[in-house]
């Protein structure tokens, strides 16, 4: 399962105080951009995989259908998504609502933000990519005109792979952005 945790939820928050009795030892992964790999979950060094943060992506391996309950709050106006390392980032989608990719901005390091509706300005890849579990296969979100054009949003509470050219980006998802 690629995921994300619910909007709102403040800040970072240790791994067990989202998943209680889920088992997530080396079944929780996220991906660090600094260090091109997978980081898995350790109880035995919880602090290496450090707390899940709003906004990013995380992979969650099970072996059956599971529900996991953890309280959030929806939030207002643009979120951010940090992407101050080119490459790529697994981001999350922390909203109750699918939101469509153009609807989002992306702030550049002088200070030029852009709708992705317009342009990428060569910041960073037109197509972002999901999973699918029940399919075992990715599928594409993209950009209107892209290569691949695509209107599929970003889905609720799901993670995406994002690879940007450039450092220094932050992208801002849409909060009340028009999705399906």
């Amino acid at each position: 399962m690629d995921m994300n945790l619910p909007a709102g939820r403040t800040g970072e928050q240790r791994s067990h105080a989202v998943f209680g009795s889920t088992s997530i030892e080396d079944r929780l992964y996220r991906y660090d951009a600094s260090r091109l790999t997978y980081i898995s979950y350790s109880d035995l060094d919880p602090d290496e995989f450090g707390k899940l943060k709003n906004g990013d992506g995380y992979w969650l391996f099970l072996d059956q259908a599971t529900t996991i309950s953890y309280q959030g709050y929806v939030l207002s106006g643009y979120q951010p998504v940090d992407l101050s390392l080119a490459g790529w980032h697994m981001i999350g989608v922390p909203h109750n609502h699918n939101t469509l990719l153009g609807n989002c901005k992306v702030a550049g390091r002088e200070g030029l933000t852009v709708y992705l509706a317009t342009t990428t300005q060569g910041w960073l890849q037109e197509l972002m990519y999901g999973y699918y579990p029940a399919q075992s296969r990715y599928w594409e979100v993209g950009l209107e005109g892209s290569p691949i054009m695509t209107t599929t949003p970003l889905r609720m509470w799901q993670g995406y792979w994002c690879n940007t050219f450039v450092p220094g980006l932050t992208l801002n998802r849409a909060v009340n952005g028009s999705g399906e």
